[in-house]
């Protein structure tokens, strides 16, 4: 993983829960954390505040023993925590992206709730959290667009 794209890949956090286990991940983001207090921190734009608990879901397991740091932007008095930022997890949201992706997938391809509770048992997700996402989901469909027939004398041209 990179820290210095700022940006997570969540192909690649699958991969590496696979392989390696929730722990390793849970390492790595407290390394991303360290990484971003020890090279990005400026005193002069943050203040470091607190230490806050986090336990973001995903679709192998709930990530526990999960610490970061919580900064204070001097010019509007808001918190900032970079590690949210990293993983991109929203303010009250207590699941990844990718198991987002992962239900509106199992979804799109005609199973039922149960069925995708099944497939994501590690989640430990409800039936009224599912419902959630597929209602909120945003999906876009672009529209066919129509043949054009244009009548030559002599040729039939179709565009």
């Amino acid at each position: 993983m990179n820290f210095l794209e700022n940006e997570l890949n969540y192909d690649e956090l699958d991969i590496t829960i696979k392989d390696n286990g929730i722990n390793y991940v849970t390492n790595l983001l407290k390394t991303y954390d360290d990484f971003w207090y020890q090279n990005i921190y400026d005193k002069t734009k943050h203040k470091y505040v607190k230490t806050a608990p986090r336990s973001p879901n995903n679709q192998y397991g709930k990530i526990n023993n999960f610490y970061r740091r919580g900064y204070l932007i001097l010019e509007t008095n808001k918190y900032y925590y970079p590690l949210d930022d990293y993983i991109k997890l929203k303010k009250r949201k207590r699941t990844l992206t990718s198991l987002e992706h992962t239900i509106i997938k199992n979804s799109g391809n005609g199973k039922r709730q149960s069925d995708v509770q099944d497939i994501l048992k590690n989640s430990n997700f409800s039936k009224t959290y599912m419902t959630n996402v597929m209602k909120n989901a945003v999906i876009n469909v672009e529209k066919v667009k129509e043949k054009k027939v244009e009548k030559d004398e002599t040729n039939v041209f179709i565009i």
